[in-house]
């Protein structure tokens, strides 16, 4: 959520820059859910959404196909 520090930022020119696109994978960091930010499962699914859109209302050429979206998680890790 900080400025320069998510991906949203360019993000619908880089689509458009690439299209058409097969499929887009966006991979959720492990380091976005480090105990010294008080970030919740919430603040990363708000934050996922905000990118997913950004992707499909991205300026791409008339007739081509919005690419699909694929969302990673990282694995649960149990023990530091």
């Amino acid at each position: 959520f900080k400025p320069g520090r998510n991906g949203l930022a360019g993000l619908a020119q880089c689509i458009e820059m690439h299209a058409p696109l097969a499929l887009v994978v966006l991979m959720l960091g492990t380091n976005d859910f480090q105990s010294m930010h008080p970030h919740t499962a919430w603040h990363s699914a708000q934050g996922i959404a905000a990118l997913v859109a950004a992707i499909r209302s991205a300026p791409i050429e008339p007739g081509m196909p919005v690419a699909p979206v694929l969302v990673v998680a990282p694995p649960p890790i149990g023990t530091p």
